[in-house]
């Protein structure tokens, strides 16, 4: 690996570097969130969800997030723990979910879509996403 690749700034290279602040500053859920997600049961993903803010707050039957950042999921672990919520964590791209077809009753991919690095695979997260939605 040439010199300039390995100093590369990544999106996965800047979200774990500024995982720490973020934490402190995004602790809220966002409102519209908070409105999809009211009454919601079963399985939830939380696709790009960073240090965990939304389901840190609501409990549902079973919470699952995924992120590209291992230090968002440090914070997103310790955050859930703290508030006693259950939830599976796994470091993946939302272009590849590594979930069954047909396995959550509902989604948030709230403010992540931007940060994925190219058009081919924010479309593939998109298809993703409805893939492992249940119809």
């Amino acid at each position: 690996m040439d010199n300039a690749k390995k100093h590369e700034l990544t999106q996965e290279k800047v979200w774990d570097k500024i995982a720490l602040p973020w934490n402190k500053f995004k602790k809220e859920p966002m409102k519209d969130v908070l409105l999809f997600l009211k009454n919601k049961k079963g399985k939830i993903l939380d696709v790009c969800c960073g240090a965990g803010r939304h389901f840190k707050k609501i409990k549902c039957v079973e919470w699952y997030g995924i992120d590209f950042s291992q230090k968002m999921l440090f914070y997103a672990k310790k955050g859930a723990k703290k508030e006693k919520v259950n939830c599976v964590l796994k470091k993946a791209e939302a272009s590849q979910l590594p979930f069954e077809n047909n396995f959550f009753d509902a989604a948030l991919f709230a403010a992540g879509l931007h940060c994925i690095d190219n058009a081919k695979k924010r479309e593939k997260s998109i298809e993703e996403l409805f893939r492992v939605l249940k119809p």
